[in-house]
């Protein structure tokens, strides 16, 4: 290890003497010394012409050392690029303040001796322990200026350490404020009254007044005290305003309950005209009420001026201070002032990702540097070909420092710099742009080609990171569409087109990223041409995929896949949206034409069968837009032929999909699981569902009864109902639910017929039929009152009822409910079930103890015909009714049902 130097040990012996406390603790025992000299020696003329000397020569050296300071704003005269940092590091490196302190101090010392106590000890002791020390301090901070005025590199490096110090500060001062508003927010107490503003309602039955500082912007405190009295006062208030008894002992309704609501938590910076409170009341409380609590709350809060040295907004004006003094240099053409503003983001970036601050401040904080580096970006774009190569390469300097550090989101902000100075060369058309933007293309081919496969360990982390690459090659070539470039947008396709052309194990799963990026862009150029303003330059024939062999059809629709739902190429439609209004989005039916195009001109090899029903999916899709397709191609110079033999060869693999599909679902046999979850749902309707045959009794023994059967006998049933077929929705529970609601509405149907053909009727209106009814009602011994199935009819006739019960008057009745089975308007059947009909329902004589079967077709019905099973069986319905029936059918004339 190299010794340290004699002027470095001074060097660092002045920094411990000019911040140590015990230095001062010496000049007040100086001071003591000094005014107590007298009791050493008695004053001498020699020592107090000395003394005065002495105090010339300090009073010389000190005001020489205020003049340090100018120095000091000399030496930055140039400002760097963070002006307020670089002069405040500065000043603290020269231990400015504590020299002023130690001059003037010495001063004052040495003047008080030579009036006070002139004798030789105090002499002595102020040459001593007051002037040398002075003078040597005052020395070493010329020496330290020095060295700062022949070394720029120094002034940078202690910029940097205190825009370091800048970000602790202000992560520091924001947790603090975040724990006392947590702290604050903790003892609002929503069961007392008192919510915080996230938790206001939008509407409720309450008044609402909404109360504002008025005052000038400064920074809050509140005290939890004054809101506490404020609620507890208009609660009170809010009671005794209740007019009602019945209210009074209830509390009031809840929907009524008074409410604070605080909007302004502790820290946070009060705006005129913002709402600190809002209050929530019912509209018994007088107005005089309200004003006392607007009153109280008033005095919670209060309102001090903002700190001017808050750290907080001291990072945001220097960050904001960096950036127009990078964007200054770019305009002066200063490239290397440049180069330093790039070095100090990325500093303060690097110093971020290690810091371990609130993931809040971390993120806004980043976010907020980024947006001020793509600005800047922007800028160097536009200025000239080596500010936009300079540009350039910080970007790919953030990107591989990112890739290196693991850090996803960090490499995702560096890539978004890439078409940022591709747009703004494009727009700029500076001179030697063109070498730009191939040193742009170079750059970010070895950070996607090399650079990420071989620095990530982890496999999901590079993939994930290789294709952000991919894709913003993707946006570059996207930015030549929207500038009508064919010639970049080239360029950029070249590149884009080769990206792990000759792929490993570890990137082959990124060629359907690739794939999809080349057809998203024919996309792009199909959209712009028929919904947007229009291409003049760039042509459909710019996108083809030449330079990958035997491209797969699934492959590009798995990568588009990817990135359905809103993902990065869906986004593009709906960059100028207008707000609050809706849009047809059309983009992904121009992928799917894109797709097509590319099949049409030979870029994507004619497809397979389909492997699963993922891929027979994408056929169908492709297929559905061949109509429209064909019309785009033709009118973009293809040739109808080469489109039509495109759409063969998808039609041609689905037909060879679906012939398959179906020798593989015939083959296969049921599954037991879904004939049983069939079997359990129609044994589950049957039972619970409410019918006719449930509310009348069973057939007497040895009773003569009539038999209606009821087949069930269907053929054509998909079997996919009974085999587990991937990517097909069909329930067998939904199946058995609807066969066995049909039988059961197949029973209601035939009772019905029974029921009126042996009724007598009777006509009334609305205002007699509830007499009717009661009379009725009041002849028989177990009633069923039959009505149609609509809400509004057992209303209309003013019928208590309830699921299965009817009350008309002083008699109840078993309710039934039909849809569509009565004969006329208005009817309705009442029944007596002890003089019948009786009625047994029994599943067929061949059948099991369920009215249904599931079977396999015993023949093969052709291999055009769909897979399907047979389901039969049915029931028998038999019935009987006795010699006098009492069933009375009632018609309302007037009815409006």
């Amino acid at each position: 290890m190299n010794k340290k130097s004699f002027a470095d040990r001074v060097d660092a012996a002045y920094e411990r003497l000019m911040t140590n406390r015990k230095l001062w603790a010496a000049m007040i025992v100086a001071t003591a010394l000094v005014t107590g000299g007298g009791l050493w020696g008695a004053q001498s003329d020699d020592a107090g012409t000395a003394l005065g000397l002495m105090w010339q020569v300090h009073a010389s050296f000190v005001s020489i050392g205020f003049a340090g300071l100018t120095i000091a704003f000399q030496i930055l005269s140039d400002p760097p690029l963070a002006v307020g940092s670089a002069r405040k590091s500065v000043v603290e490196h020269v231990r400015f303040y504590p020299m002023l302190l130690l001059g003037a101090g010495s001063s004052l010392l040495i003047g008080a001796a030579a009036i006070l106590a002139a004798t030789r000890f105090n002499m002595l002791l102020c040459l001593c322990a007051i002037l040398l020390p002075s003078l040597v301090a005052i020395g070493w901070a010329y020496r330290r200026l020095a060295k700062l005025y022949g070394s720029p590199d120094h002034i940078e490096e202690l910029t940097l350490r205190r825009l370091e110090q800048t970000v602790d500060d202000a992560a520091a001062q924001i947790k603090d404020v975040q724990a006392e508003a947590d702290a604050f927010g903790n003892k609002l107490d929503p069961d007392r009254g008192l919510f915080p503003a996230s938790m206001l309602p939008v509407a409720d039955l309450r008044l609402s007044r909404s109360i504002l500082h008025l005052d000038k912007p400064g920074v809050i405190e509140a005290r939890i005290g004054p809101l506490v009295h404020a609620i507890d006062f208009l609660s009170y208030e809010s009671i005794r305003a209740i007019p009602s008894e019945t209210d009074v002992a209830t509390g009031g309704a809840v929907g009524e309950r008074p409410g604070i609501y605080v909007a302004a938590l502790p820290g946070a910076l009060a705006k005129q005209g913002r709402p600190i409170a809002h209050i929530r009341y019912s509209s018994h409380v007088s107005d005089a009420c309200v004003d006392t609590t607007e009153r109280y709350i008033r005095a919670a809060f209060r309102v001090r001026p903002p700190d001017p040295d808050n750290p907080s907004t001291t990072f945001l004006g220097e960050t904001a201070s960096l950036q127009d003094g990078v964007i200054n240099a770019i305009s002066s053409g200063l490239a290397e002032r440049i180069r330093t503003g790039y070095g100090y983001y990325d500093r303060i970036l690097g110093y971020l990702r290690l810091a371990g601050h609130e993931p809040v401040f971390l993120a806004d904080t980043k976010q907020r540097l980024e947006r001020q580096l793509w600005e800047i970006d922007y800028a160097a774009a536009q200025s000239n070909r080596r500010l936009a190569i300079d540009a350039d390469d910080a970007a790919m300097r953030r990107a591989m420092t990112s890739v290196r550090a693991s850090d996803l989101p960090g490499l995702r902000s560096a890539l978004v710099s890439f078409p940022t100075i591709w747009q703004g060369l494009l727009e700029s058309q500076i001179p030697g742009g063109h070498a730009a933007r191939e040193h742009l293309l170079v750059s970010l081919h070895n950070l996607t080609e090399f650079t990420i496969p071989h620095s990530y360990t982890a496999t999901d982390f590079m993939l994930q990171a290789a294709e952000e690459a991919v894709w913003t090659f993707v946006e570059i070539a996207k930015t030549s569409i929207d500038a009508d470039d064919p010639g970049s947008l080239e360029r950029a396709l070249g590149y884009h087109g080769l990206l792990y052309r000759f792929a490993n194990d570890k990137t082959a799963a990124l060629e359907p990223e690739i794939l999809a990026g080349a057809v998203v862009l024919l996309a792009w150029i199909l959209y712009c041409k028929n919904e947007g303003e229009g291409l003049t330059n760039v042509k459909t024939s710019a996108i083809n995929l030449d330079q990958r062999d035997g491209v797969s059809l699934y492959r590009v629709v798995d990568g588009l896949d990817r990135h359905a739902g809103g993902g990065r190429w869906q986004n593009w439609e709906r960059a100028d949206a207008l707000p609050f209004k809706a849009y047809w989005t059309k983009l992904d039916h121009y992928a799917a034409h894109a797709t097509l195009f590319l099949l049409a001109d030979g870029s994507i090899a004619a497809p397979d069968i389909p492997s699963d029903h993922r891929e027979a999916g994408t056929l169908d899709w492709l297929l559905s837009h061949t109509i429209a397709a064909k019309d785009l191609w033709i009118s973009s110079g293809g040739t109808g032929e080469a489109f039509d033999t495109a759409a063969q060869t998808l039609e041609s693999a689905r037909d060879a999909w679906t012939a398959k599909a179906r020798s593989t679902l015939r083959a296969a046999g049921l599954d037991p699981d879904r004939v049983s979850a069939f079997e359990d749902a129609v044994r589950e309707t049957l039972a619970s569902k409410q019918s006719l045959a449930g509310n009348l009794d069973p057939v007497p023994h040895n009773t003569t009864t009539t038999a209606e059967p009821i087949s069930l006998n269907l053929t054509a049933v998909p079997k996919e109902y009974f085999v587990d077929v991937p990517n097909v929705y069909a329930d067998p529970k939904d199946l058995g639910a609807t066969l066995a609601g049909g039988l059961l509405r197949h029973q209601d149907t035939i009772i019905v017929k029974v029921l009126l053909d042996h009724a007598q009727t009777r006509h009334c209106n609305l205002a007699t039929v509830q007499d009717v009814l009661i009379k009725l009602l009041s002849r028989m011994s177990a009633p069923v009152l039959i009505l149609p199935g609509h809400s509004q009819v057992a209303e209309t006739l003013g019928i208590d009822y309830d699921a299965t019960t009817a009350t008309i008057g002083p008699h109840s009745a078993a309710i039934c409910a039909t849809y569509g089975l009565l004969e006329h308007h208005g009817q309705l059947i009442v029944l007596d079930r002890e003089h019948g009909p009786y009625v047994d329902v029994t599943p067929h004589a061949d059948s099991s103890e369920l009215p249904v079967a599931v079977k396999e077709l015993p023949t093969d019905p052709g291999p055009a015909a769909p897979a399907a099973v047979a389901i039969t069986g049915g029931q028998d319905l038999n019935w009987a009714i006795s010699a006098q029936p009492a069933i009375t059918s009632v018609v309302v004339e007037d009815a409006l049902w």
